[in-house]
């Protein structure tokens, strides 16, 4: 059910003092943020650093259960496409993050004033992200932080690999595949921004892996051929 509350009334402000409180009010879509809820956060982050008006932000949300799961799926997106162009076109998700939660977190990590999340729940997707950039995090004892891409892109990659393996060839085969897909979806940025810290591991088990899947016997009796196929390709590659 969309929310029809005005969005002062579901992204509420309060001065206390020194201190800008926003807090997410949206209990009918579990404090999902939607585009208006999201641009209103980033708008008042960047009004607070030019009248200083506070010392410190405070990011936080309503109930006991959720601080934010991400972004609200249920919002209708306005299209103005000239006539004759269909309702979905290639690259649409990557300009919706780029002119949308892209604008919100440059605006959080390039803030003069420190900004804290008070996390007093489940924390998901975007709504993680949205904690993690700020500068200090408050956790209830029942906050969760659930990465959504990382766990989708890691359970795309677990199946690719496993279809492989019945099929009788390289389960490491089936990863670098499902890896070379999702390098093309509009995902990609934020999927390698999550492997980052784990990009030289992962190659290293990759290539261990493979390496243990060789036929040493049928590599040594055909090592003429190896060795042919590798110095062309090294010539090429130059």
């Amino acid at each position: 059910m969309a929310d029809e509350r005005p969005i002062e009334d579901q992204i509420r402000f309060e001065l206390k003092g020194s201190v800008a409180w926003i807090t997410i009010d949206r209990p009918q879509v579990g404090n999902a943020l939607n585009p208006p809820g999201r641009n209103r956060i980033r708008d008042l982050i960047n009004d607070l650093n030019v009248s200083k008006q506070a010392r410190c932000i405070v990011i936080t949300a309503t109930g006991e259960k959720l601080f934010c799961p991400g972004a609200d799926l249920s919002h209708v997106y306005e299209k103005n496409r000239p006539e004759g162009v269909p309702d979905q076109v290639a690259g649409d998700p990557r300009r919706m993050m780029l002119d949308g939660q892209y604008t919100l977190f440059p605006a959080i990590l390039d803030s003069d004033i420190p900004i804290i999340a008070a996390v007093n729940g489940t924390a998901a997707g975007m709504g993680a992200h949205l904690a993690l950039a700020c500068d200090l995090v408050i956790a209830a004892d029942n906050a969760k932080f659930v990465e959504v891409f990382a766990a989708a892109a890691l359970l795309i990659v677990a199946l690719a690999a496993l279809t492989m393996q019945w099929a009788g060839l390289s389960m490491a085969l089936g990863a670098f595949m499902a890896g070379v897909l999702l390098a093309d979806t509009e995902f990609r940025h934020q999927i390698e921004s999550d492997i980052e810290p784990f990009r030289v591991l992962l190659l290293g088990l990759f290539f261990v892996a493979v390496g243990m899947s060789v036929d040493w016997g049928l590599t040594l009796s055909h090592v003429h051929i190896v060795l042919g196929g590798a110095l062309l390709f090294f010539v090429l590659k130059m």
